[in-house]
């Protein structure tokens, strides 16, 4: 992930609108997906799935072959697990059948943990249907703005985008950043049951968890 990082106003956007322009000399091979701004995602859409939809709605004027459809079969498979995504099968009518609901559960666990690979090989399919294009880019912009949402895409990008043939671009303010990752490493300390002492002292470990969350999701090298 390159991140490109600066205060309110100081260009950011205009950079990221500009990468094509900034990469003509690589235009032949890269393909640039439509910039995404989490802040004007729906409540329960999920950043994942739109990802899969940017790169499925360049894919379908091309010639789809069943490899590549039983690729996004697949992710679907995995997706199902996510929140806010699909039906929880521990709720449907299949929990009256114990060995269909075991077969079942065992079925989308197993794709779940695939999840990552299943995404990058529908990526790896993508690109073989486009003649002569090598890696996607991708621009999330503004991400640290919303709390809830700029955290889903730090996940998405540490659990998820993986592939060497995907570039990610980030934009945001570095203090942000920080106060997003800093307030959700919070939540893992529940003040109610530490004394204050404690609570005093769980700072430290914030310091930790916040600084290598961030070198791992957003690599100092990139920034």
């Amino acid at each position: 992930t390159i991140t490109i990082l600066g205060e309110r106003g100081s260009g950011k956007t205009s950079l990221l609108l500009n990468l094509k322009t900034i990469l003509k000399d690589k235009k032949d091979e890269l393909v640039f997906l439509n910039i995404i701004d989490p802040t004007l995602f729906e409540t329960k859409q999920n950043i994942l799935v739109s990802i899969i939809s940017l790169i499925a709605d360049i894919v379908k004027y091309e010639a789809r072959d069943e490899e590549w459809n039983q690729s996004l079969v697949n992710l679907g498979d995995g997706l199902k697990l996510l929140d806010g995504i699909g039906s929880d099968i521990i709720k449907s009518d299949l929990f009256d059948d114990g060995a269909l609901i075991l077969e079942k559960g065992l079925d989308h666990a197993s794709s779940g943990l695939n999840l990552e690979k299943s995404l990058n090989h529908f990526i790896y399919k993508s690109l073989s249907l486009l003649d002569g294009k090598k890696m996607f880019v991708l621009v999330f912009d503004d991400i640290d703005t919303n709390i809830d949402k700029g955290w889903m895409v730090l996940e998405t990008i540490r659990k998820y985008l993986t592939s060497c043939q995907l570039q990610v671009f980030v934009s945001g303010d570095w203090n942000l950043y920080s106060s997003l990752v800093r307030i959700k490493q919070w939540e893992n300390f529940d003040r109610k049951i530490l004394p204050e002492k404690e609570w005093h002292e769980k700072k430290y470990l914030v310091d930790d968890l916040e600084e290598q969350y961030l070198i791992k999701i957003l690599k100092p090298e990139y920034r």
